[in-house]
């Protein structure tokens, strides 16, 4: 598995079709229709472009993906169904934590990701909630220093 840093428009609208596609397979049947528009709609954005983007690839084909807006929230996290449940997800988080070092992350957690973002740190700031459609939790990630040092020990 390779991790890197997207930079090209064309790698990042493959990131995005990605996460459309997971999304709309996972994510999808535990949202409302309008939850459905509003994610399409979002990916859409020329915004969305702007974020930092990591790639996860699999002998040269795009398997994960992570988009990062303002250093501080995770916006966009998504592996591939067939490449889920091998770290993938993991190696994204800590290629990003080692690259940048932020103090802190918030994340709008869905439903089908919640237990990926316990197992990475994160810690629910409210339940559930629903808007515009979507359903998520509200999450946060401290020291992402020490959690750098704790995955170093383990290399």
């Amino acid at each position: 598995m390779h991790i890197k840093r997207l930079y090209s428009k064309k790698e990042k609208e493959q990131a995005l079709l990605l996460a459309w596609k997971v999304f709309e397979q996972c994510n999808a049947p535990l949202c409302e229709e309008r939850g459905i528009e509003n994610f399409q709609s979002f990916l859409k954005q020329n915004s969305t472009l702007q974020m930092l983007y990591y790639g996860a690839y699999i002998h040269h084909e795009l398997c994960g993906m992570l988009a990062v807006r303002h250093m501080c929230h995770i916006s966009l996290f998504f592996v591939s169904a067939a490449y889920q449940k091998q770290g993938i997800g993991s190696s994204l988080f800590h290629g990003f934590l080692r690259e940048y070092r932020p103090s802190w992350l918030s994340v709008n957690a869905a439903p089908y990701a919640l237990h990926v973002y316990k197992n990475l740190g994160f810690r629910s700031l409210h339940q559930e909630m629903t808007k515009d459609g979507i359903r998520f939790t509200p999450m946060f990630y401290k020291d992402g220093l020490h959690e750098i040092q704790n995955a170093k020990k383990m290399t």
